[in-house]
């Protein structure tokens, strides 16, 4: 069934992933400049536009993924197992987003001597992989609450 709690978790995943490809995930000020870490790449932020300036293909794809992965959770309500396969993998992209955007801040921060900002995108995998894992746990919940009815049978 769609409307149960996993379907929401697996839900808000999908958007605070969506809200990757509109927020920064990091701003960076070094000075007259300010960089700006997105998940298309390295942005210098200039009084004519944003100009962007390396490409991260790996955010994009990974990001991609874990909403594409949460969103056919959502309908594979009839089968439990690949559901909560499916979870777990989103969970742990979730982590390995976050892991690749500290990676290239630092990476960005140490080669251009600025300071790193706080930008709520930080926070948007992290919140995300947290509900993928609690998605996880109310598919399980719900595969011994089957099993043990089936038992009793």
């Amino acid at each position: 069934m769609i409307q149960r709690i996993q379907s929401i978790y697996l839900f808000l995943v999908a958007v605070l992933n969506g809200l990757l490809f509109i927020l920064p995930l990091n701003e960076m000020v070094s000075g007259n400049h300010i960089l700006r870490l997105s998940i298309y790449g390295l942005s210098d932020i200039t009084k004519q536009g944003d100009l962007l300036i390396v490409t991260l293909f790996p955010l994009i794809i990974i990001v991609s993924v874990s909403i594409l992965l949460s969103l056919i959770g959502i309908f594979l309500y009839k089968n439990r197992k690949i559901q909560m396969r499916l979870s777990m993998y989103t969970s742990i992209l979730g982590l390995g987003t976050t892991f690749l955007t500290f990676f290239y801040a630092y990476q960005i921060a140490s080669t251009n001597s600025t300071e790193l900002g706080f930008s709520v995108g930080l926070l948007l995998p992290i919140i995300g992989s947290i509900f993928a894992f609690l998605a996880f746990r109310a598919i399980k919940r719900d595969d011994k609450l089957i099993k043990s009815v089936d038992r009793i049978r």
